[in-house]
């Protein structure tokens, strides 16, 4: 198993980090020059399918919980204090990664014969490569993450605090089954409709808990920041 993790682990981050970094120096840090733009084009009054904030809160519904609290713990509890210095640094050079695809996926948006328009990875790899095989080959991977770190990590994190309860771990594989099947039979209509609706009260109720936190262990935390940055240092 820690030759897996060794063989998955250490290419996929140094990839990561050498692509963000390239894309970050040619677009002179445009994720962080642009960063007042985006914020600014939430509140901004055009109308569309989906509203700014929608696809915002639709984005930040699939990040919140597992991600960022299971994932962060985890990652935590097994590289140290200092992978917070780590993780910060990573997301900022990364992130011009998602905004690149995501750009690449709007411009090179197709129409289907019955007018609705659809893109993604699995219709700009075809006019990247150029081979009709290539939307195979992104759409079974996709389907494999989803199946093992979109549904597999998540019902698992649903099932432990279930059991501490002393409920069936089944049941957090049946209430998610069920929960799909609802939002899937329902369209996309719905479910950005939805989040949109519940992820605000869940991001304020996320942020109230944080700061419930920080205030009860508030004598903790400038010793918690000098052990992050003298564990990053290795100090």
């Amino acid at each position: 198993m820690g030759l897996l993790n060794t063989l998955l682990c250490i290419p996929a981050v140094a990839m990561l980090l050498f692509t963000g970094l390239r894309m970050s120096i040619s677009s002179g840090w445009l994720q962080v020059r642009g960063l007042p733009l985006a914020i600014s084009s939430l509140f901004a009054g055009e109308r569309r399918k989906f509203s700014s904030v929608a696809a915002v809160c639709t984005i930040l519904g699939g990040n919140l919980g597992v991600g960022n609290i299971s994932g962060t713990a985890i990652a935590l509890s097994s590289g140290g204090p200092g992978f917070i210095v780590w993780m910060v640094l990573i997301i900022t050079v990364a992130s011009i990664i998602k905004y690149a695809n995501c750009y690449i996926s709007t411009s090179t948006r197709v129409q289907a014969q019955n007018g609705k328009t659809f893109g993604g990875p699995v219709v700009y790899v075809k006019h990247a490569f150029g081979v009709k095989w290539a939307p195979c080959v992104v759409a079974f991977v996709t389907a494999v993450c989803a199946i093992t770190v979109g549904n597999l990590v998540q019902v698992n994190s649903l099932a432990i605090p279930m059991s501490l309860m002393d409920l069936p771990p089944l049941a957090a594989g049946i209430l998610v089954a069920f929960a799909l099947f609802f939002v899937s039979a329902l369209g996309m209509n719905f479910i950005a409709k939805t989040v949109s609706g519940m992820v605000p009260a869940m991001v304020l109720l996320y942020i109230a808990l944080c700061f419930v936190v920080l205030v009860k262990c508030y004598d903790n935390i400038l010793p918690s920041l000098t052990l992050i940055l003298t564990s990053f240092l290795n100090l």
